[in-house]
């Protein structure tokens, strides 16, 4: 009853959108793995590598989505990626999720489980 009640309201609001919208509403929370830089990264990245996640920073540095596009001037932010900056994601449509995060063999989170 709930359902069709919004299917009725919010149809009409957001009219084609709606379906992308209700999906998302029904589905579970997503997460990215912030790799803690405190950590030993690199192990940790090859772990978070194995469980197919991406590092999606690397990526769109890669293929220049992070850059201005057109005549826009550069803000403070763009361009300015830090090289430690590590954040994986499972691919779109993939609903895998990270094991919780635990202490490392330093002594300090190995990484960090945030909203994706």
């Amino acid at each position: 009853l709930a359902l069709q009640n919004f299917d009725m309201t919010y149809s009409v609001q957001f009219g084609d959108l709606w379906p992308s919208i209700r999906v998302s509403l029904l589905s579970e929370q997503k997460y990215s793995a912030l790799v803690n830089n405190f950590a030993a990264w690199d192990h940790v990245s090859d772990e978070l590598e194995q469980l197919r996640a991406r590092d999606f920073v690397k990526e769109a540095i890669s293929h220049g989505e992070l850059e201005p596009h057109g005549d826009q001037t550069p803000t403070p932010a763009s361009g300015a990626y830090s090289p430690n900056l590590r954040c994986f994601t499972f691919a779109r449509g993939d609903v895998s999720r990270f094991p919780p995060a635990r202490l490392g063999s330093l002594g300090v989170m190995d990484y960090y489980l945030m909203d994706a």
